[in-house]
């Protein structure tokens, strides 16, 4: 019988051999597969948030929540009430991925356009103008995420 619990794993008949499993007094505590010790070498903490705590509206224009943001990573949900659209966005040194997370939109990216719904992804390549829309007269909903960080800016919404 196993149990986990902050990354250590309890199970008397583990015998892997494996080089990245490492034992003390029979919890073995992965060491490697994506996973590296912190400074100390203890298990670095998890950062965890849910997406419905950003979900907002707002007539106004478009909503910006950071997610997370990180020394190599960045990502943004952005909500997107009925007739609402956020760019052109660009960044000549950051790839990113836009993520559906509800309703549709219409990514564009330089002059070509695709209709995205919920769980459907795009890759925006450093350099490529985004714009996202709407596309419906629901709310939507998307993450981005970009790597390296982009500078930071002001967000700016047109009446």
């Amino acid at each position: 019988m196993a149990t986990e619990a902050a990354g250590w794993r309890e199970n008397e008949k583990v015998g892997t051999g494996d080089s990245f499993v490492e034992a003390r007094a029979g919890v073995y505590r992965l060491v490697g597969r994506g996973r590296r010790p912190g400074p100390t070498g203890t298990l670095r903490r998890v950062e965890a948030r849910d997406l419905r705590d950003l979900v907002h509206f707002d007539d106004a224009g478009p909503r910006h929540e950071t997610l997370f943001e990180a020394d190599r990573l960045w990502s943004e949900v952005v909500c997107l009430d009925r007739n609402q659209s956020v760019g052109p966005i660009s960044d000549v040194d950051s790839d990113a991925i836009v993520l559906v997370v509800a309703g549709r939109v219409v990514v564009q990216l330089d002059r070509a356009r695709k209709r995205r719904e919920q769980w459907e992804i795009t890759l925006v390549p450093a350099g490529a103008e985004l714009t996202i829309t709407n596309a419906t007269a629901d709310g939507a909903v998307v993450l981005i995420v970009a790597a390296p960080p982009p500078p930071r800016r002001p967000v700016i919404t047109e009446p």
